[in-house]
């Protein structure tokens, strides 16, 4: 007998986009949230999208093999995005499409 009473798959969902895309709310509703993708585990690239009461939160990153880390970021008008890479580095930025790069490893 299946139970919907349960969030058990809809933690692994949010597991996926908090974590490995590292898409999460700082403020009610996306008004501000946080890119900050956990690499590791294998993983070369991940991407994901939350739809937000504004529109449309995306990120997007992978690894070369130069150990380059790459990510684009979607934020939605009327919100701002903290990002934080791999090295450390933050930047906020406003609505729109950003790109970003760290060297990640030794």
């Amino acid at each position: 007998m299946v139970s919907f009473n349960h969030y058990a798959a809809g933690a692994v969902g949010e597991w996926l986009y908090t974590r490995v895309a590292g898409i999460e709310p700082t403020s009610g509703g996306y008004r501000t949230f946080r890119v900050a993708p956990l690499v590791g585990g294998g993983l070369t690239s991940a991407e994901g999208v939350v739809e937000t009461p504004y529109g449309r939160a995306s990120s997007s990153w992978r690894i070369d093999g130069d150990g380059i880390f790459s990510l684009d970021v979607e934020v939605p008008v009327s919100t701002a995005c903290t990002v934080v890479l791999p090295d450390g580095s933050e930047s906020t930025v406003a609505s729109g499409r950003h790109s970003f790069t760290a060297r990640i490893g030794a």
